[in-house]
């Protein structure tokens, strides 16, 4: 996935969409492509890999501010809900902040959207911290 043709896919913040469109583009898998696409944004992103209800691994933009600690998912986040229900929310989900990361105010807001791979037993979810309070109101 050269990073020049990719730069239009970056302009907005990716979310899973962009991710399958430039994934079936250059015939990539979903997680290689959202790892690049979160490395070449300017957005606060994260993309984070949770097996059997943990968090295995994460990779952030350069203006992600926080940690995104590898422990047990959170009971807040829709990544957990899958682990436990086997189902989860299209399209991005406000949840707190503090439910992903450590080092955030405590009522700080961020937007999760994840999917899930049965087969894998692994969730991929995208973390985007909002630019202002307008992007709250979803």
């Amino acid at each position: 996935m050269p990073s020049r043709e990719l730069d239009k896919y970056v302009k907005h913040p990716p979310n899973l969409n962009t991710v399958r469109e430039v994934s079936a583009t250059y015939g990539t898998s979903l997680t290689a492509t959202a790892v690049k696409l979160v490395q070449l944004t300017y957005e606060k992103m994260a993309v984070v890999l949770s097996e059997a209800g943990e968090i295995k691994w994460v990779s952030k933009s350069q203006a992600f501010p926080y940690w995104v600690p590898r422990r047990r998912l959170h009971e807040s986040t829709y990544a957990y809900d899958y682990f436990v229900k086997g189902t989860l929310l299209v399209g991005p989900q406000r949840v707190l902040a503090i439910a992903w990361c450590e080092g955030v105010p405590p009522d700080a807001w961020i937007f999760e959207e994840s999917v899930g791979f049965e087969r894998l037993g692994i969730v991929l979810t995208l973390l985007h911290l909002p630019v202002d309070e307008e992007e709250l109101d979803i």
